[in-house]
């Protein structure tokens, strides 16, 4: 197989929680502008099937800036990631009509080797690798998205995160993986599985 999966959103029971690492993901209320409630914060919605949705919809309540972060991604080997790639299907509910609503967010990496859920939880030591928003921003129906994003590592792991700035978003599937080129025997000679440049 090409495809070695580092971290599937659907492999999950639940996604957010208070179990802490490596069992499920973090949100960070950075603005703490959550409306006396959940809103305004990353929720667990409940499932669609195998998906494990979680959604965010504050912009209501003043201007937003909300994490949603990963447990840490690693390969467990003392080499550097290679070329990672991150698929991410989501969907925008309608609000193009309601002012100060955007229908925008971002997504983030904190390369670090070692497992530590409160550094992660630093917004500060993340880099963006992508500003998202829909095609379509004409239409009122929903519309399910996926965005393809590829970036390199500079440690053995790290963390992802998504980031909301006031939009009504729902986060239906992350999956994280690389490629390889898998062994092949040729001539008597076992080639061994090398990363994929």
């Amino acid at each position: 197989e090409n495809m070695k999966v580092l971290m599937e959103s659907r492999d999950y029971e639940t996604l957010l929680g208070n179990s802490g690492e490596p069992d499920t993901w973090q949100q960070v209320d950075v603005d703490g502008l959550a409306g006396g409630g959940t809103t305004g914060i990353w929720t667990q919605q409940g499932s669609r099937g195998c998906q494990q949705i979680v959604t965010v919809c504050g912009f209501n309540v003043g201007q937003q800036n909300n994490w949603l972060i990963t447990q840490h991604i690693s390969r467990h080997t003392t080499t550097l990631l290679p070329q990672i790639t991150v698929i991410v299907e989501y969907e925008f509910s309608d609000c193009e009509t309601v002012m100060n609503c955007a229908r925008t967010f971002s997504v983030w990496k904190y390369d670090n080797s070692t497992v530590d859920a409160t550094l992660a939880r630093d917004t500060s030591k993340y880099t963006q690798v992508a500003a998202i928003a829909p095609e379509d921003t004409t239409g009122s129906v929903r519309q399910n998205e996926t965005i393809v994003i590829d970036f390199s590592g500079s440690e053995t792991g790290f963390y992802l995160a998504i980031r909301d700035e006031g939009s009504c978003l729902l986060i239906l599937r992350v999956l994280v993986f690389y490629y390889v080129c898998p062994a092949i025997t040729e001539n008597l000679i076992i080639h061994p599985e090398i990363l994929a440049p």
